[in-house]
């Protein structure tokens, strides 16, 4: 035989090996690219297509559980979920905005751990996930097949971080998802290994919905979960992942968590104070240097710094300097530093025993309106407005209006206005006192310098006659 023909032959016999190999590697369902996207398109078709799934831009999952808890889970893509549950009358919230995740018992904010935060954000695409592996930048493997509860089916390996596993066992009659399998990330819960398994799919708008789940954990906790109904593409408010108060002390704990690492400690502005007499005629116009270091300490000085006129609000008491010669000292309390940043410096308890000290009533918590944007509003009920009281913007949570009465008992209305964005911190740029009805003093903030936390020696009662910021 000639070499050409051998050379033939071994050809052949090459190719015969190899593809012998190839169809024994789909049989058997070794890790090669097409077995995955055989299985993988196969899913798509069962699932109605992506293009269906590109439309879905939310889901509610109704079920009530046999305990008679009534819950509902909404979820909003790409990341916002929230779960409502009730039961004996009592409403329990869990929920996700896409930044920030919150937990609440009738209204009463509760701290969230951030490993839930890290689980929840995942929920509102799960569905999708296998869908689009593809479009990720993740590793997709077929290992060997598995036969679980009677099902024969494939086994996907989808690897989308360093820590982040996903297992997938597809039904390989139906080319559904039969059960999931991945470690927790929540840290609380580091080593539990959970499988998932979903029953009784149903189309829902052409969206197929498993409306049975259950979940075994590896540290032995099981749950199961029934849909009464599943609704697609509800449409939510926008802030509807947000939290929302419903009483004095779980906004302040709200806004303490929320905005931990955003709180502002100190600033400092220079102030064009105008003040009008009873008959809204301006008496005269003065400038000020004005610096806060929250929670306690405030700081005004009156023209220019040779004049050495100052007023200073320190732990709770007041000092009025008048050139340069201390001659009024007594237990006073400012009590816009509390409103607006101070309260990030106190527990619940003293948050509480202030705001009683100052006459609001803390039962009271409503949602209003004020020019035209929502509020929230302590102390006072609806058509009040002679209860010492203090107003919040809902969405950026600055003060906008507080009420209270003045020494002599005169009412005091002072509103703030001109809020400007300072990073992540929000301030006045003026701020309008009418005393009984009539405008009697407006402040206009020029040279705002956010944040600026001025050392102590400016507010030091003893030292602050000597000690300027400013030149």
């Amino acid at each position: 035989m000639g070499i050409s023909k051998k050379v033939h032959k071994l050809k052949l016999y090459t190719l015969l090996v190899i593809t012998i190999n190839w169809f024994a590697a789909v049989i058997s369902g070794q890790n090669f690219e097409h077995n995955v996207d055989v299985i993988l398109d196969a899913h798509i078709d069962a699932m109605g297509g992506t293009d269906l799934w590109k439309n879905m831009r939310t889901y509610t999952l109704f079920q009530t559980r046999p305990n008679g808890v009534v819950v509902t889970n909404h979820n909003r893509k790409p990341d916002e979920y929230k779960i409502v549950s009730w039961r004996d009358g009592r409403q329990r919230i869990k929920s996700y905005d896409g930044k920030q995740g919150f937990l609440s018992i009738d209204g009463n904010y509760i701290e969230m751990r951030p490993g839930e935060e890290i689980e929840m954000e995942e929920e509102p695409e799960f569905y999708e996930e296998l869908l689009f592996a593809r479009n990720y930048p993740y590793t997709v493997t077929r290992l060997k097949d598995e036969r679980i509860d009677e099902k024969s089916c494939a086994v996907l390996q989808v690897v989308k971080s360093v820590v982040d596993t996903q297992m997938y066992w597809i039904d390989l009659k139906t080319s559904l998802i039969y059960m999931t399998g991945e470690y927790s990330e929540d840290p609380a819960h580091a080593g539990v290994y959970y499988k998932t398994k979903f029953y009784d799919f149903k189309k829902v708008d052409g969206y197929p919905f498993p409306f049975r789940i259950s979940l075994i954990a590896s540290d032995g906790r099981q749950f199961e979960m029934t849909y009464d109904s599943i609704k697609v593409n509800e449409e939510y408010p926008v802030n509807f992942f947000e939290f929302h108060p419903r009483t004095t002390m779980g906004y302040y704990a709200y806004l303490k968590d929320q905005f931990r690492d955003q709180r502002l400690d100190g600033f400092t502005f220079y102030q064009e104070t105008v003040r009008f007499d009873e008959e809204g005629n301006i008496q005269d116009t003065s400038y000020w240097h004005e610096a806060v270091r929250y929670p306690h300490q405030f700081r005004i000085d009156f023209g220019s710094a040779k004049d050495k006129n100052r007023n200073l609000w320190c732990a709770d008491s007041l000092y009025v300097l008048r050139k340069g010669e201390i001659v009024h000292a007594a237990g006073e309390y400012q009590a816009s530093l509390l409103f607006k940043n101070g309260f990030h410096h106190y527990d619940e308890a003293e948050i509480k025993w202030r705001l009683d000290s100052l006459g609001i009533n803390t039962e009271i918590f409503r949602t209003g309106k004020y020019l035209n944007r929502p509020v929230y509003i302590i102390g006072a009920n609806e058509g009040d407005l002679t209860s010492p009281q203090v107003w919040y913007d809902a969405q950026h949570h600055a003060v906008v209006r507080r009420i209270s009465r003045t020494k002599s008992g005169k009412s005091l209305d002072v509103r703030y206005a001109g809020h400007e964005s300072y990073g992540p911190y929000w301030i006045e740029g003026e701020v309008y006192f009418y005393i009984n009805g009539n405008l009697r003093q407006s402040e206009y903030y020029h040279n705002i310098q956010a944040p600026r936390l001025l050392e102590h020696k400016y507010f030091n009662p003893r030292k602050f006659d000597k000690n300027t910021w400013y030149e």
